[in-house]
């Protein structure tokens, strides 16, 4: 007997997670070679961060790997496989500076966790449950991650959310509208969707205030006040949806001057 999903979807999932797995493989070694080599004030604290991340990781990457051969596939856990299917940029091989290091792993936790809510999408479009709680669960765990080390980064002069590319960006809208049909189970992912619209209008405040275009300021002053209604712990679930749906309109509505506000920071942190 065989699980009661096509066969074509199966396959589909398969090559999901393996390019989940590569993703995990990656990050893991990540936070292990910031682990060995971390150096500075805060050593002892960070280097306990860094091998807490990198054995959380190696567990879900076991769980993303043995959900993929239940549904047929051979998990790709090589080293080269993992070199050769994992989207993350290149670790930085000589940093030694703790915040140096907290900084480069945000960055990668978060594009680890944002792709797992994009997988929580397509396993559901592929009509597996099971797999998207697995998602679930991982992005639910990596933005916690992602929470503990930009803490270590508040108050210093280090960037600490790499604004998206504008394409990027352009695509909130149909992924979170997708989320807020699905039900309730989605709110924590609208919660930290809330966080980070919070701090790329934060980032892009120093934008805002040499801009002459009062649309434009109006625009990000009004997507930074219901973000930060959304990303409230204890907002009723009802409500938040109804502000997503709000800030999902917006963005919508303003989709243009929003990639273009986007691409501005991009060129201009270059």
């Amino acid at each position: 007997m065989q699980i009661n999903l096509p066969t074509p979807n199966r396959i589909l999932l398969g090559v999901v997670l393996n390019k989940t797995l590569a993703d995990l493989t990656a990050l893991m070694l990540a936070a292990k070679q910031a682990h060995w080599n971390v150096k500075g004030p805060q050593f002892q604290a960070l280097h306990g961060l860094f091998d807490d991340l990198a054995g959380e990781v190696r567990n879900h990457a076991d769980d993303v790997a043995e959900r993929a051969v239940q549904l047929g596939a051979l998990a790709g856990g090589t080293l080269e496989q993992a070199a050769a299917g994992a989207g993350l940029p290149p670790y930085p091989p000589n940093l030694l500076d703790g915040l140096a290091h907290v900084q480069a792993l945000a960055e990668r936790v978060a594009l680890v966790s944002n792709r797992a809510r994009e997988d929580i999408i397509r396993s559901i479009d592929l009509g597996d449950q099971d797999t998207a709680d697995l998602y679930i669960e991982v992005s639910r765990s990596l933005d916690k991650r992602l929470w503990m080390l930009r803490a270590h980064l508040e108050g210093v002069a280090v960037p600490v959310v790499r604004i998206a590319s504008s394409d990027d960006v352009a695509g909130y809208t149909q992924n979170f509208l997708k989320h807020i049909a699905a039900g309730e189970k989605y709110a924590q992912n609208l919660i930290q969707w809330g966080r980070e619209i919070v701090w790329t209008t934060a980032a892009l405040e120093k934008l805002k205030a040499e801009s002459v275009d009062a649309k434009t300021a109006y625009l990000l002053d009004d997507l930074g006040d219901q973000a930060r209604i959304l990303s409230r712990d204890n907002l009723e679930t009802k409500r938040r949806f109804d502000v997503a749906g709000i800030i999902a309109a917006t963005l919508e509505r303003y989709r243009n001057e929003w990639r273009e506000i986007v691409q501005k920071y991009v060129e201009g942190s270059r």
